[in-house]
């Protein structure tokens, strides 16, 4: 009986096509595009819209822009050099190690989840500086 529902659990799962979960939303689609919900919005989203969403700014966005401000208030010149390059350079990757000690008093009491996020990092940095980062 368990080897019957083993292997016709086995033959579904095979006949599952990546258009298929696609197109069911089981999280397998183009993740530049899906938005599922306020946590998925970074910093830098030009297309949150507050007001689409009952008016509500997800805390930790609110957090990460906090931060970025204050990375940005200890060390302009280093954050414009951290963002202005393409992530994961050499130049990138100095300018991160030169900021790591404003990220890290910025951190201290944040409340920031996932700090060490660079991603994220980067985006609420240029968000601070109101630039975009390079493609």
């Amino acid at each position: 009986m368990l080897r019957n529902v083993l292997v016709s659990t086995v033959l579904a799962l095979g006949a599952i096509t990546a258009a298929n979960a696609q197109s069911a939303g089981w999280g397998l689609g183009d993740p530049a595009t899906a938005r599922t919900g306020p946590l998925d919005w970074g910093p830098t989203d030009y297309s949150y819209s507050p007001s689409a969403h009952g008016g509500a700014v997800p805390e930790q966005l609110l957090r990460w822009a906090e931060v970025g401000r204050c990375v940005v208030a200890k060390d302009r010149e280093d954050s414009l050099s951290y963002v202005s390059v393409k992530a994961r350079s050499a130049e990138a990757t100095a300018a991160a190690r030169r900021l790591r000690t404003a990220f890290g008093s910025c951190f201290w009491g944040s409340g920031v989840l996932a700090n060490r996020n660079e991603a994220m990092r980067r985006a609420a940095v240029a968000d601070a500086l109101g630039v975009r980062l390079p493609s």
